[in-house]
């Protein structure tokens, strides 16, 4: 398992050169990549993807929260993937939808009486 400072360090260059983010989730370390379009993209890939797998990462196939996932040191547990934990803690809405929706109703109705139709 590598620590936190290494897989920075092996990283180093790509996240200053592109837009490549570090993720420390209490039981691994995540690393997205923005997607970058062709041939450069592939390529790019190909090498965060060797740099990875040579510090015990893997791909995380995930759509659109695809990642590479690193056990780390500090590892407890399976991790979730990054569409899980953001699912998680998507905002609930705070608003009864039901009754926002019967007090519409009830104001056009109060309306189209009050304009006599």
């Amino acid at each position: 398992m590598a620590k936190l400072n290494e897989i920075e360090n092996a990283l180093r260059d790509y996240t200053k050169k592109h837009a490549v983010e570090i993720i420390v989730i209490a039981d691994a370390v995540h690393v997205k990549m923005e997607y970058v379009y062709g041939e450069k993209g592939k390529e790019l890939w190909r090498e965060i993807n060797g740099v990875i797998k040579g510090l015990g990462g893997e791909w995380v196939s995930d759509g659109k929260n695809s990642h590479w996932r690193i056990p780390s040191s500090h590892e407890v547990a399976k991790s979730k993937t990054l569409g899980e934990i953001h699912r998680e803690q998507t905002i609930k809405p705070k608003v009864d939808f039901g009754k926002w929706l019967d007090g519409i109703i009830s104001e056009l109705q109060r309306l189209r009486q009050e304009i006599g139709s």
